[in-house]
Formats: C-alpha cells, sequence, structure tokens
C-alpha cells in the first residue's frame, strides 16, 4: 500500500527530485481503503469517524488557541475599540 501511494506521488516529480512525505490524509484514506476493499467496512466507518472527530477537535483547539492569542494582545486600535458612544 505504502509504495502504490510513493510511485502515485512519483509520477508528476522530474528526474533527480525526491519524494515529498506522505500526508496523514493520504495515509488515512489509504488505510480507509484497505479496510473496505478486504470486506471491513465497519471497521472503515468507525476509522473515518475517529478522524472525523480528531478533525474537529483540531479546528475547535486551534480556534481557542486564535482567541486566546487575541485576547492577550489586547483591544485592537482603530474604530470605537468595542465600545459604543452613549447618546
Amino acid at each position: 500500500m505504502l509504495i502504490g501511494l510513493r510511485q502515485k506521488r512519483a509520477r508528476g516529480l522530474a528526474d533527480g527530485d525526491s519524494l515529498p512525505a506522505l500526508s496523514t490524509t493520504e495515509l488515512a484514506d489509504a488505510v480507509q481503503h484497505v479496510l473496505v476493499a478486504t470486506g471491513h467496512p465497519a471497521a472503515a466507518a468507525a476509522f473515518g469517524a475517529v478522524g472525523s472527530d480528531r478533525h474537529r477537535r483540531r479546528a475547535a483547539f486551534a480556534s481557542i488557541a486564535r482567541q486566546s492569542a487575541a485576547a492577550a494582545t489586547g483591544p485592537q486600535r482603530g474604530g470605537d475599540g468595542g465600545h459604543r458612544k452613549k447618546e
């Protein structure tokens, strides 16, 4: 399986170029296809669900990190600083 992925990657490279590392997405897709092809569709579905959950958690943590970084830098200059003038 890994050899096939590497050969697929090598087709688009010029002679002498080194092969880039396989991404986790490529590896996960290949594992899922192998599970289905070998008659384990339930395992492939569970594998996909775990991957989706992991992606959602990473996105949530990245969002929290961005919000924390923005809060740490303080209010941005310009505009009304997030405060409206009372009328």
